[in-house]
């Protein structure tokens, strides 16, 4: 029996049922079953019953009117949907013209439409409307005839014309119109290296291949490479970007400036939402073609040239055009990342589809497998099975996935046991350790430079660029050497020589030019530096952090693993590798010829078995379980880790309010548990919600692990959410509001804004107060040396409470020798010992301007009790006043002063009251830090 889906608008309902009503010879004798949208029962998730019937029909039924060409959905999701699966093989797409309309510039122009010469139902060139349909249903037969053929002969001869593919010991076959109708790519879109892969189709079989990309280089000419570095260089000169080897090149220009005119490792700050990170690209205009502002604008402009890389390699190859994409990603990416990764790819020009997306380790194990006989490399009996561990270490993440896979009824089966959870951890990191760590060290010593007075925001901005660069460097020649040298000697002990590397750094620090022109590494060093990495930590920063929480999902040890397989460029450190064979001692360590090209090729394969055959051969799964808080500390699943995705989930008549009339509902999302909160749903209701009220919550996660969240009262929608861009952090109120101004301050930045302008000066003043306010003492001063590098008192101030005494004597000297006021004659005193006559020279100082606090430290340090009351009284009398008339204008030193001097003269009345109001505003700071109200959340129906 052929699915027939008839696609229509509401406005031809008339038209649609005397077309099923022309159908009811061929559904009575049991040649098709018909379905449209009318069928769907009260309850059900229309769109998602579509969706599903479009998928498993055989032939769509287009009813084209005006009405239709009108229809948003019917036209760009329906006949998207429909085109794709006709290109695909998948189903026969036939247009049936109801009504004149303009429909020749439509998706299905090409396509063959009914009545004959496409003349309208709904015309003169019909004695009826009957003798029209009549002639649509004998087209409609001969449709239906070859379909039935086709069938038949693939009955019949099931493989005689078909391509045979091999994976894992198991047989895939493709057909010819598969074969002759699609190209297959596969796409590693890496932190530091992308690889691009395309299924060959020959005679003798089916290869898999990297695609060489040709580029040109000063001195050398023109080369090729299948490594494409994931680097963008803008010349402003020429006008042009460029990309790949020819944009990395000149990362060592002095000209070249991280984020200015030259991008890289931009994958791994996708889905963030930091707003404009790049406050001073050059590429900087909103209103033109291209912008690079911001992570999502550079993997945009990436993609697009990965585009013309693939179709200029599709044409003179003479491939088909239909290209069906597959893009390897971190399993352990959470849907922020892989949302704004899509929406990203989408704006470069690629097609969205439902298998879009793979799991990095998954492709890795898939084209292992088809390099490797399973006999081959790992002994596996019929119906056995076994845990292989992939270890997936790049440039930027470290990515585990554990999977099930073994021989069963002559055919293979793989599913994901467990996946790590996401951490930022990677080979640039490990880059940016050995700069900290080494060369910052190095470059300080050659130069004189005090380490102590580098801030962190300093080092970041000025230091961390440009180090980086010769760390990696540096990396790759001490990783080659070691590993040549245990090959050699075969021993693990290494001597302890070093390595050089000769790239001529500037810095520009504190208005000084500095000229470094080498760098060295020793092995003592590096594998010092590589501890940190390798050491069984409770932390994100040690690879077995990351093996241990995805063995801890699956339940299992290191000696359950019986295999482990190595994939990515960091799996080439020798470190690295030495530290995973110490600890799976009972298991097989796979490494493959090619670290860096696994992933691509096992993308590509995905490519053919899920686009072409409509077969993904490894389910993905959900790497956390995401929960809601509901009262009394309960955390409902509605995802659980390890359900396979695509995954729809709906929790009815469960979940009620707490009350009557309650007006606000609020829903926290968490991810493992109740440490991570992803994100806040509030639900408003002036009218208030009933504890009768039925609450249903639906989820629903895609094959590419795009989550949707919906909730719905009494059977109407009441919100559809994502998660939010936050998700891969554990966010209080305070890291959250740090976050989003943080957002304001770089999309200031980059829209030309100085710190001249009011608007950005606001913004920042707002964030330093924000960070004070917290303690964070820290990140005040470094914002305060960054924007307000004269507020000289502020910064010596900071610096004091985050324990950095030698910038706090460097500023409050400055401070006081520019303006020697009150609180810097304070300041300078507190630079002394306690006692001493410098300290009591400048208290007295600042005694006689006013200040509060010299007057509490002077009155605790001297011998004589009548001056000492006498400025306690002082005190009490400044302050006192104010906390009576308006004491929110008091800060936290004057509530510190105030107290003092109570307790001091022994005004404990006084004292008790300024205590309750000290209590009462810590109490509201409190409240106004919670994530959410108790009152709000829901709980369980009993």
């Amino acid at each position: 029996m052929i699915n027939v889906f008839v696609s229509y608008s509401h406005a031809d309902e008339a038209y649609k049922k005397k077309l099923e009503l022309h159908l009811s010879m061929l559904k009575r004798t049991g040649y098709i079953t018909c379905w449209n949208d009318r069928l769907i029962k009260a309850g059900d998730e229309w769109d998602k019953k579509i969706s599903e019937n479009l998928l498993k029909s055989d032939l769509i039924l287009l009813l084209i009117s005006p009405d239709f060409m009108g229809s948003k959905y019917c036209y760009e999701i329906e006949v998207k949907k429909a085109i794709e699966l006709h290109k695909k093989n998948k189903a026969i797409v036939v247009p049936i013209i109801l009504r004149y309309c303009d429909w020749k510039q439509s998706e299905f122009e090409i396509l063959q439409c009914l009545p004959t010469d496409a003349k309208p139902i709904n015309s003169k060139n019909w004695e009826n409307e009957d003798a029209a349909f009549l002639n649509v249903i004998e087209g409609l037969k001969e449709v239906i005839k070859s379909i039935n053929s086709k069938r038949t002969k693939e009955a019949v001869f099931p493989y005689s014309d078909k391509m045979e593919f091999k994976l894992g010991g198991f047989d895939y076959f493709l057909p010819p119109y598969i074969i002759e109708n699609n190209t297959f790519v596969g796409i590693d879109f890496g932190t530091s290296t992308t690889v691009i892969s395309i299924v060959d189709f020959k005679e003798n079989g089916v290869d898999i291949n990297t695609i060489p990309i040709e580029f040109e280089l000063a001195n050398l000419g023109i080369q090729k490479s299948h490594l494409f570095p994931s680097v963008i260089y803008y010349d402003d000169n020429k006008n042009n970007l460029l990309y790949g080897f020819e944009a990395k090149n000149r990362k060592y220009n002095i000209a070249t400036i991280e984020g200015v005119n030259y991008w890289s490792s931009f994958k791994i700050h996708l889905g963030k939402d930091e707003g404009n990170i790049y406050t001073n690209s050059l590429l900087n205009d909103t209103n033109s073609d291209i912008s690079i502002l911001n992570p999502k604008h550079a993997t945009k402009e990436f993609f697009k040239h990965l585009k013309k890389i693939i179709e200029s390699y599709i044409q003179n190859k003479g491939y088909s055009q239909n290209l069906n994409l597959c893009i390897s990603i971190p399993a352990s990416f959470e849907a922020n990342q892989r949302y704004e990764l899509l929406k990203a790819i989408e704006e470069s020009g690629f097609s969205y589809h439902e298998n879009l997306f793979i799991d990095e380790p998954n492709a890795a194990f898939l084209s292992f497998l088809y390099e490797n006989q399973i006999e081959n490399k790992i002994s596996i009996e019929e119906y056995d099975r076994q845990y292989t561990l992939v270890f997936d270490f790049g440039a930027g993440t470290c990515d585990i996935s554990i999977l099930e896979f073994g021989k069963k009824n002559n055919g293979f089966y793989s599913k994901n046991i467990a996946i790590s959870k996401f951490e930022k951890l990677g080979g640039d990191d490990i880059d940016k350790q050995i700069a900290k760590q080494v060369i910052l060290p190095e470059f300080c010593e050659e130069f004189d430079i005090d380490i102590d007075t580098i801030t962190d925001i300093e080092y970041v901005e000025i230091f961390e660029p440009k180090f980086k660069a010769s760390a990696e460097a540096l990396k790759i020649r001490v990783c080659d050497r070691i590993s040549k040298l245990l090959v050699k000697a075969k021993r693990n002990k290494l001597p302890d020589a070093s390595i050089f590397c000769e790239e001529i750094i500037t810095i520009k620090y504190k208005g000084n030019d500095y000229l470094f022109e080498a760098q060295t590494i020793s092995f003592n060093q590096f594998i010092e530096v590589m501890q940190g990495f390798t050491t069984e930590v409770d932390s994100g920063d040690s690879i077995f952090y990351i093996i241990d929480s995805a063995l801890q999902k699956a339940k299992m040890d290191y000696d359950d693993i019986d295999n482990v397989l190595l994939i990515g460029g960091s799996c080439k450190n020798p470190i690295i590798v030495n530290s995973i064979k110490d600890k799976f001692t009972n298991s097989k360590i796979l490494i493959p010829n090619d670290l860096q090209s696994q992933v691509s090729k096992g993308t590509a394969i995905n490519s053919v078995l899920a686009n072409g055959l409509n077969t993904p051969p490894i389910a993905p799964i959900v790497s956390e379980t995401i929960s809601i808080k509901l009262t009394n500390d309960i955390y409902f699943p509605i995802i659980s880790q390890g359900e396979e995705i695509p995954h729809f989930k709906i929790i009815s008549e469960k979940l009620t309010v707490q009350r009557n009339n309650q007006q606000i509902i609020e829903l926290p999302l968490y991810v493992s548990g109740d440490k991570k909160m992803l994100q806040k749903i509030t639900i408003t209701s002036p009218e208030g919600f009933l504890k009768t009220d039925k609450i249903k919550i639906s989820s629903e996660i895609d094959k590419n692990k795009i989550i949707t969240i919906k909730v719905i009262k009494n059977d109407t929608q009441l919100k559809i959410e994502q998660f939010s861009p936050f998700s891969n952090e554990v966010l209080t109120p305070y890291k959250r509001v740090v976050k989003e101004t943080e957002r304001d301050i770089n999309n200031l930045l980059s829209k030309g804004f100085t710190i001249k302008d009011e608007c950005l000066k606001e913004v920042v003043d707002s964030l330093i107060t924000i960070h004070a306010e917290s303690n964070n003492y820290k990140e005040a001063m470094e914002l305060s040396i960054k924007y307000f590098p004269s507020r000289y008192s502020k910064i010596a101030y900071y610096a004091d409470c985050a324990g950095y005494s030698k910038i706090s004597t460097e500023y409050t000297f400055k401070a006081y020798e520019e303006e020697p006021n009150d609180t810097n004659a304070y300041n300078l005193a507190l630079e002394y010992e306690n006692g001493s006559s410098e300290n009591i020279k400048y208290l007295e100082v600042a005694v006689k301007l006013g200040n509060n606090s010299a007057k509490v430290s002077l009155a605790n340090h001297i011998d004589d009790s009548e001056q000492s009351r006498d400025l306690m009284l002082q005190v009490f009398d400044n302050l006192y006043s104010e906390f009576k008339s308006n004491p929110r204008n008091l800060t936290s030193g004057d509530f510190e002063d105030l107290v003092d001097s109570l307790d001091s003269l022994e005004y404990f009345s006084i004292l008790d009251d300024v205590n309750d109001f000290i209590q009462e505003l810590d109490n509201k700071k409190s409240k106004a830090n919670k994530l959410f109200i108790e009152e709000n959340l829901l709980k369980e129906k009993l």
